[in-house]
């Protein structure tokens, strides 16, 4: 069975005075919703960020190189969620220190 990924959202609950002694209970999105799937596109997209992070940094680990070409080349043989996954991890790699 194949299972989605869990897509979660950031909201928050706020009191909004409406006149006196009454008040709304409100539903505020704190921030834009990012929905991924494993998908040819999703994997373009995280692919193109990956190359653009590289491109900014001075001093790139190794390791992101080798996890960015082989989550590339799983993606172009249909393996999206295998290549999801490496692309993750190097940009796990560029974007945490």
């Amino acid at each position: 069975m194949r299972t989605l990924p869990v897509v979660t959202l950031g909201l928050i609950l706020s009191l909004v005075q409406t006149g006196p002694g009454k008040a709304q209970l409100r539903l505020v999105q704190s921030k834009p919703m990012t929905i991924t799937t494993d998908t040819v596109a999703y994997c373009d997209q995280l692919s193109a960020d990956v190359a653009r992070a590289r491109a900014t940094q001075a001093k790139v680990p190794p390791d992101v190189t080798r996890l960015a070409a082989e989550g590339r080349r799983l993606c172009d043989k249909g393996l999206i969620r295998p290549g999801i996954e490496r692309l993750r991890r190097a940009w796990t790699l560029l974007t945490v220190h």
